[in-house]
C-alpha cells in the first residue's frame, strides 16, 4: 500500500485460501445472500491486510487499486470493514490495470474538445437476431436497441454538440479524438487464442484490438456497451489484455 507520503509492505501467505474467500464472496453475491457476503467481505478485508489502512490517517477517501489474477475481478467496493461499512460508503475506488499505464494515464493532459459527448449506434438493417450468441454470427446479428440507448444518453447528459453516429468506423474514429465522452452501443467478441485479434464491431466491418491501439482516441471518458470488452488473458503485472486497455493505449484518459 503506498499514499503520498508512506508506503506499507504486507505479505500475504496463503494465497489458495484466500482466493477460496474470493470466490465464496463471488457465489453469494451472485445467489444474493446479503449477509454471507458481508461476512465474507468483511474477512476478505482482513486477509489482504486493508485493515491497515486506517494506518494511513482517517482523511484518506480515494483508492486506486492495481489488482493481479484473481483480484482483478473483485469488487472491493463491496469489501466492509470491522465496523461493518462497506469501502463504496467510505472511498472513491479506481481500478488500474498495472502500475505502468497507472502512471502514463496521470501524465495525459486534458485537451479542449469540440463535443462533450459521441455516441455511436451499431445497426446493419438486419431485422433477424442470432439464436446463440457466436463470434461467427456477430456482424450479422442486430442490436435493435443501440440507437435508443444512445439517444437516452444525450437526453440524461443534456450535452452540447453532442454527435449520435451509426456510419462508418472512419465517421467514429474521425470524432473520437474531438470529444470528452466516447460511448459505443455495439457488438464485441472476445479472441481466447490472442487478445490483439479481439474485436469491436461497427457497421462496415470491425476492428482488432491490435489496430485499435494505434488510433487516436483522447476522450477523457469512453463507455463501451458491449459484450467481453473486459475480458482478455491476465498476464501477471500487466493485468487482463482486453478491449478496454486497448481503448487506453489508443490515447484515453
Amino acid at each position: 500500500m503506498i499514499s503520498n507520503s508512506t508506503s506499507q509492505l504486507i505479505e500475504i501467505h496463503e494465497m489458495e485460501f484466500l482466493k477460496n474467500k474470493a470466490l465464496g464472496f463471488y457465489k453469494s453475491m451472485s445467489q444474493k445472500e446479503s449477509d454471507q457476503t458481508q461476512t465474507l467481505g468483511k474477512e476478505l478485508n482482513s486477509a489482504l491486510g486493508l485493515n491497515n489502512l486506517d494506518s494511513f490517517g482517517t482523511d484518506v477517501k480515494e483508492l486506486i487499486i492495481v489488482g493481479d489474477d484473481f483480484l482483478l475481478n473483485l469488487p472491493f467496493e463491496l469489501l466492509s470493514d470491522q465496523s461493518h461499512q462497506n469501502f463504496i460508503d467510505k472511498y472513491n475506488i479506481q481500478y488500474q490495470y498495472s502500475a505502468k499505464l497507472w502512471d502514463m494515464l496521470k501524465s495525459r493532459k486534458i485537451k479542449n474538445k469540440k463535443h462533450d459527448f459521441v455516441g455511436y449506434a451499431y445497426s446493419n438493417s438486419n431485422s433477424a437476431v442470432a439464436g446463440e450468441r457466436s463470434c461467427f454470427t456477430m456482424d450479422v446479428s442486430n442490436l435493435k436497441c443501440a440507437q435508443k440507448e444512445v439517444e437516452n444518453v444525450i437526453d440524461i447528459l443534456e450535452s452540447e454538440n453532442p454527435i449520435n453516429i451509426n456510419s462508418s468506423q472512419a465517421d467514429l474514429f474521425a470524432k473520437a479524438a474531438e470529444t470528452k465522452i466516447l460511448h459505443l452501443a455495439t457488438h464485441a467478441c472476445l479472441d481466447n487464442n490472442d487478445a490483439d485479434y479481439s474485436r469491436v464491431y461497427f457497421n462496415d466491418g470491425y476492428i482488432t484490438n491490435q489496430d485499435l491501439k494505434i488510433k487516436n482516441i483522447t476522450a477523457e471518458l469512453v463507455v463501451l456497451s458491449a459484450c467481453e470488452t473486459g475480458f482478455g488473458e491476465i498476464i501477471k503485472g500487466e493485468g487482463s489484455m482486453s478491449l478496454s486497455k486497448g481503448f487506453f493505449h489508443a490515447g484515453a484518459k
